[in-house]
């Protein structure tokens, strides 16, 4: 049986929404506007296809496009204490590195590409990188990881699962002391940040 290629993958309508997304800032005007995905892992293809897509799903699909133009890319864990991770999609122009980041927080999503090291760019996600409790939680950024984005792991929702279970396994840098006390987020920076609030999350109650 004949194998999918990539222009039997998508069709001729998303083979054009991926050439339409030639820079970062294009990409990144896609990604806020996809549905925050809180359910089941969807597959690189899907994202496109269901319009959806959470910070892993849509940094994915990110480096995805942003391989096909040519433009290097990578993901990037930011790991945390008592609060979710963040993935990012860098990119890196004239040698500086920026971010494409779909997020629940309006701080947490795009970066240009002005920073010279990759703690430099995890480090801008500091002061907005806080959890439901107020919590500011960052505390280490991933090396990068490059996605195989093979003709059959864009169709497989199970690669999205083997990526996510590949960064507990690399090496994390830390940027932050995890034992550090800090003042939790004023209800003021809550209400100004969080953009989508799902209906799992734990919110205290200063912010509501």
């Amino acid at each position: 049986m004949k194998s999918e290629t990539k222009k039997d993958i998508f069709s001729a309508n998303e083979r054009r929404t991926i050439k339409s997304l030639k820079t970062p800032a294009k990409l990144q005007e896609f990604v806020n506007a996809l549905e925050y995905n809180t359910g089941k892992r969807i597959s690189v293809v899907d994202v496109l296809r269901l319009k959806k897509g959470d910070c892993l799903e849509a940094a994915m699909f990110a480096c995805y496009v942003l391989e096909e133009h040519k433009i290097e890319a990578f993901l990037m864990d930011l790991s945390v204490v008592r609060d979710e991770d963040h993935v990012l999609c860098v990119f890196k122009v004239n040698g500086l590195y920026g971010a494409i980041a779909q997020s629940k927080f309006l701080g947490l999503r795009y970066r240009h590409p002005v920073y010279a090291s990759l703690r430099e760019l995890a480090m801008s996600y500091f002061d907005n990188y806080f959890s439901f409790q107020g919590y500011f939680s960052l505390r280490a950024h991933s090396v990068p990881l490059r996605p195989d984005f093979s003709d059959k792991n864009l169709i497989r929702a199970r690669f999205v699962v083997e990526i996510e279970a590949k960064f507990s396994e690399i090496k994390h840098v830390e940027i932050v002391p995890r034992n550090i006390k800090l003042v939790p987020a004023s209800r003021e920076k809550f209400k100004r940040e969080v953009i989508i609030l799902p209906s799992y999350a734990k919110v205290a109650k200063k912010y509501k």
